[in-house]
This record gives C-alpha cells, structure tokens and sequence, in this order.
C-alpha cells in the first residue's frame, strides 16, 4: 500500500510496517485492505472527504467503518464511518496502532 502517490511526505509508523511484514488477512472483526482495495478506498473516502487526508487499512466487517492514518495526526488511528455525512463521519481516534488491534481483539461478538 502506498499512499505516497497522493501524500509524498507520508510514511507509515515503523509498528504498522512490521505489522504488514506480517501480512495478516483479518485482525478481529476488521479486514487489512489488499493493494487493490487501497486503491479504491483512499479514492473514495479523498473524494467523499476532502477536507480529511485519509489513509485507510482496514475495514469492519459488518459496516463501513474504515481504519485510516490521518495526514497530520502522527500515529493517531481515526475510525471514520464511510459514506457518512462528511462533518459527521469520525467514530473513533485511538492513540496508536497496538490500542486499535486492542480493542479489535477484544471485541469477540463478531468473531
């Protein structure tokens, strides 16, 4: 997944790098986006959320939440419920990658 393409500066943090060495298809209830799915998905939340700079990895399986980096945030992770109403479409913001996989390991009810 490069998002250089739209965000030069952009780098992701060394933890989320290590991650991806992984390669891991699912962590808990939330899908890793393949390098086609990035693709389409930093497209369309660039186009439905302007004023935001994006950069999705994961989505929830069983809505339209999507997990992004955010340009300017640092190691921030924003949940954003795309195809919201733009202004009304952040979820959740956790500190940092290892809390998101927290609660996305601990929430066992979709499992």
């Amino acid at each position: 997944m490069d998002p250089t393409k739209l965000y030069p500066d952009f780098s992701w943090p060394e933890d989320f790098k290590r991650l991806l060495a992984e390669n891991p298809e699912k962590i808990g209830y939330w899908y890793m986006l393949t390098e086609e799915q990035f693709e389409v998905w930093i497209e369309g939340i660039r186009e439905r959320y302007p004023h935001r700079k994006l950069i999705p990895f994961a989505v929830k399986c069983y809505n339209d939440d999507v997990a992004c980096y955010e340009i300017g945030k640092g190691e921030t992770i924003q949940v954003v419920h795309d195809f919201g109403t733009p202004g009304r479409e952040q979820r959740e913001s956790y500190a940092n990658l290892q809390e998101w996989m927290q609660e996305a390991l601990s929430n066992k009810e979709w499992l």
